[in-house]
């Protein structure tokens, strides 16, 4: 092999080993929140799922979601049967008026990789419309958990905390649809 091919072959094997390192570093995790419809009349309610989407491996940990509550209110939240969270499931009671609400799960398995990834429905919030915005929606958001249950880990590093990306959601709380007068 010539000099010029060898260093050919080691720089592409370097390029290849810092864009499979980029690939790994990358890895996305986020808690994301979906709305059934964006707007509503005051008085309805409205589901939210709320979705973990892993690339990394996570053991467990919590969330807060905060919420607008000049135009919702929290009704109740309800953890997905197909969730498989064994331990740690933690959860705000129907009617809490605490905002931020803390919700907590986790995983753990006898088998590598100990915990869990990819796209899951944790489960499913619901708030109920009060009042008509003027022209303004209400905002409902995740962040990090900063008392109990704290941050997500999973089995990698269990010792410093995940790098997640919390998602939002935006509900237009619009006026009902008038009723006509009857006419005579």
């Amino acid at each position: 092999m010539s000099a010029g091919k060898f260093v050919l072959s080691l720089f592409a094997s370097i390029a290849a080993l810092v864009i499979l390192s980029a690939s790994q570093a990358a890895a996305l995790n986020s808690i994301e929140l979906t709305s059934a419809t964006g707007t509503v009349a005051a008085g309805d309610q409205i589901n939210i799922s709320l979705i973990m989407n892993f690339d990394d491996v996570m053991t467990g940990g919590g969330l807060e979601v905060s919420y607008d509550a000049v135009g919702l209110s929290f009704v109740s939240f309800s953890f997905d049967v197909g969730l498989g969270g064994n331990f740690g499931l933690s959860a705000p009671t129907a009617g809490d008026p605490t905002n931020p609400l803390s919700i907590g799960f986790g995983f753990f398995t006898m088998a590598p990789p100990y915990g869990v990834s990819g796209e899951h429905l944790i489960g499913t919030l619901v708030f109920e419309a009060l009042a008509p915005g003027i022209g303004l929606t209400s905002t409902i958001s995740t962040g990090a958990s900063s008392v109990f249950p704290g941050p997500f880990y999973g089995p990698a590093d269990p010792y410093n905390p995940m790098v997640v990306a919390f998602g939002s959601t935006q509900v237009l709380v619009s006026s009902p649809a008038p009723i006509p007068e009857p006419s005579t």
